[in-house]
């Protein structure tokens, strides 16, 4: 099970994997020292590392294959996201004591503040991206609401931070440009002078993947 140091490049596979057809996901929190025991045990119970021939010809047998990674949890150094995610049609041919029937597969795959789902780009067309989840976007809005009505200097720093600290994946970048333009808009209107922050127009676009080094 390969361990991501940084939170952008996890996210980035996951995305990888989900396309590939990895459209099944087990996410759950636990801490660094777990690691090395869950990587035995998904292994064991899912072939997480099999070769891709091997992947193949169980695809071929209508059998279920796997794949697991862990990033960092922002705030929480001790801790990591862990990612198990599967592809299958279906489960039926397998025994009900089987591993793939414990877990609790979702087809909403979410790390953390972040969802991967179809997302509309500015041509019209639909990709398959990562956003931020509602509960996020509702926060930073409600956040931004509250600092704007006494310092709007301080929604510029905070919008500058935010481009800063969230990948900007297409459905993240989307996201970030509308909240930003509404409140550069504002930020101009009161106090009759250009938004110094960042451009909702020309937000970071994130490139394609890469593998590590």
């Amino acid at each position: 099970m390969k361990h991501y140091d940084d939170l952008t490049k996890g996210l980035q596979v996951v995305l990888m994997q989900y396309t590939r057809g990895y459209t099944r996901a087990v996410v759950f929190e636990s801490k660094r020292e777990r690691l090395e025991a869950l990587a035995v045990k998904f292994e064991d119970d899912f072939g997480i590392s099999l070769p891709g021939w091997k992947r193949h010809d169980r695809k071929r047998q209508g059998l279920p294959n796997a794949f697991a990674c862990s990033m960092p949890v922002p705030g929480k150094s001790e801790s990591v996201f862990v990612v198990l995610m599967a592809a299958f049609d279906t489960l039926a041919d397998l025994h009900s004591t089987s591993p793939w029937h414990k877990e609790k597969w979702s087809e909403k795959v979410q790390i953390g503040d972040y969802v991967i789902t179809t997302d509309q780009r500015d041509r019209r067309d639909f990709v398959t991206t990562w956003r931020l989840t509602p509960a996020c976007v509702k926060g930073l809005e409600a956040y931004w609401r509250d600092i704007s009505k006494n310092n709007m200097n301080l929604v510029v720093r905070e919008a500058t931070a935010a481009t800063a600290f969230y990948p900007m994946f297409g459905g993240v970048r989307r996201q970030l440009r509308r909240l930003i333009r509404g409140y550069a808009k504002l930020y101009e209107a009161r106090l009759k002078t250009n938004w110094p922050g960042p451009d909702p127009e020309k937000l970071p676009v994130m490139s394609g993947f890469r593998k590590a080094a």
